[in-house]
C-alpha cells in the first residue's frame, strides 16, 4: 500500500528539513504537522522559512474523524519523546509505520514499546548540517536517510517508506544492516555534537589540525569496544569516513547540542556521552573523553537551570 497519509512531531531543525522536502510534493492536507494546543494558534499565525523560502504548513492536534496516519515521522527531542507519544497516539494504529530521526540508538525502543516491534523501522539521518534560528532555517546539505528493518515481517513496510522517500525526490539507503548504521552515526554525534558544542564554536573548529579535531576522533574512537560488546562491529575506517563527511559541513554550521545550548534549551548529552559512560561501567570500558565531555556539558546545562 502506497503511503499517502504523513504526519510529523517536532519542528527543530530536522523536523524542518523533512518537512520541506515534502510540502510541494504531497497535497497540503496530506502533511500534519501536530503541535499541542498551548502552541497551535501561534505557529499557524508565525512564517517558518528554510534557506529564507516560506513554508506553507498544515498545523493540527488531533486527526480528523476515523483518519489515521500511514507514515508517522518523530522529530522531537529526546526529553519530549514520551509526551510526543502520547500527542501522537490518536494519530495511529496498526497499519501506521513509526520512524524516528531522534539522536542516539534508544529512541526505536521506545516507540516499539508504545506502538509495537512491527510498525517501527530503524531510520538514520545523517550527513545534514540544518541550523534553526527561530522559525528560520538554513542548510547546505539535504543528506540521506537510511532504513531497515528492526524484526522479521517488516519487509513490505521498508519498501513503502522506500517508496515514498524516492517520490520525495530525497536520498535514501537500504543497507543489509540497518542498526550498525544507527551506532556508525551514534558514534559520529558522540564526537562531532558534543566536542564542537563544548567548544561553542561552529564546525569549523574540528575542520582544522588540532586539539579539537584529536578530541573528536578519540570521543569516537571510545564507542568501538563498547560496539563491539553490543555485537555492533564498527572501524578506524568509520571513523575516518566521518571526518571527511564533517569536513564537508559549511565551517558556521552548527550541530543540534550547540543549538540547543545558545537558545538556553538543556541538551541531550545523554545521548551521547551520557550513553558512552553507562555502556562503559557496564562493559568495564575506560572512556576518559566522554567523562570529560559529560562534565563539561552538564556543567554548561547547569548555568541554563
Amino acid at each position: 500500500m502506497a503511503i499517502e497519509k504523513v504526519g510529523i512531531i517536532g519542528m527543530g531543525a530536522m523536523g524542518m528539513l523533512l518537512a520541506s522536502q515534502m510540502v510541494g510534493r504531497l497535497q497540503p492536507e496530506a502533511l500534519d504537522v501536530i503541535v499541542d494546543r498551548s502552541r497551535l494558534d501561534a505557529y499557524r499565525e508565525a512564517t517558518f522559512t528554510v534557506n529564507d523560502t516560506p513554508l506553507s504548513l498544515h498545523f493540527v492536534t488531533e486527526p480528523a474523524e476515523g483518519e489515521k496516519l500511514d507514515l508517522a515521522i518523530f522529530a522531537v527531542k529526546y526529553r519530549a519523546l514520551p509526551k510526543a507519544i502520547e500527542q501522537m497516539r490518536p494519530f495511529i494504529d496498526a497499519h501506521t509505520t513509526v520512524i524516528s530521526i531522534l539522536n542516539g540508538i534508544v529512541s526505536e525502543d521506545d516507540l516499539a514499546k508504545a506502538f509495537g516491534d512491527a510498525s517501527v523501522l530503524y531510520c538514520v539521518a545523517q550527513s545534514m548540517d540544518a541550523t534553526r534560528t527561530g522559525h528560520d532555517m538554513h542548510y547546505t546539505r539535504a543528506g540521506q536517510l537510511v532504513f531497515g528493518v528492526r524484526t522479521e515481517g517488516q519487509e513490505e513496510r521498508l519498501q513503502e517508506v522506500a517508496d515514498f522517500f524516492r517520490r520525495m525526490e530525497m536520498a535514501i539507503e537500504l543497507p543489509e544492516d540497518a542498526r550498525r548504521q544507527l551506532w556508525n552515526k551514534f558514534m559520529f554525534n558522540v564526537g562531532l555534537n558534543q566536542v564542537v558544542s563544548v567548544y561553542g564554536s561552529g564546525y569549523g573548529v574540528i575542520q582544522k589540525r588540532g586539539e579539537a579535531r584529536t578530541q573528536m576522533i578519540q570521543a569516537m574512537r571510545e564507542v568501538l569496544p563498547l560496539a563491539e560488546a553490543e555485537g555492533v562491529h564498527l572501524t578506524e575506517d568509520d571513523i575516518q569516513n566521518w571526518m571527511a563527511v564533517a569536513d564537508g559541513f559549511s565551517p558556521e554550521g552548527k550541530p543540534s547540542l550547540l543549538q540547543d545550548l545558545d537558545a538556553g534549551r538543556p541538551t541531550e548529552m545523554e545521548l551521547f556521552s551520557g550513553t558512552v559512560c553507562r555502556l562503559a561501567e557496564k562493559h568495564k570500558v575506560a572512556v576518559p573523553v566522554n567523562e570529560w565531555l559529560y562534565h563539561i556539558l552538564e556543567a554548561k546545562n547547569k548555568e541554563l537551570e
